[in-house]
């Protein structure tokens, strides 16, 4: 993200619980970014976040939170897509 999220870490805005709404990057294929610290959120308040926003189509690596896929489909009320092993080797 074009050093954004280095630049989020040093300045501590990572330092809380609260979930950090990003605008689009030209370097992902997505509308809105959602970070949060590991460890603070549950697959509910994914599901309730991204309902918040409107989000129609929403995307998760469950594993990347340390979550099972099952859970968090559960949590969902409309279809979610499930990314598996993201990135990992």
């Amino acid at each position: 993200l074009a050093g954004r999220l280095t630049d989020w870490l040093r300045s501590g805005r990572f330092q809380h619980d609260a979930p950090i709404l990003a605008p689009k990057s030209p370097f992902l294929p997505a509308g809105r970014l959602l970070f949060w610290r590991v460890g603070s959120v549950t697959p509910r308040d994914l599901s309730e976040a991204l309902m918040d926003l409107g989000q129609s189509q929403a995307g998760i690596c469950p594993s990347d939170f340390g979550f099972d896929a099952r859970e968090v489909t559960a949590c969902f009320e409309r279809s979610i897509t499930i990314f598996e092993g993201v990135g990992r080797v």
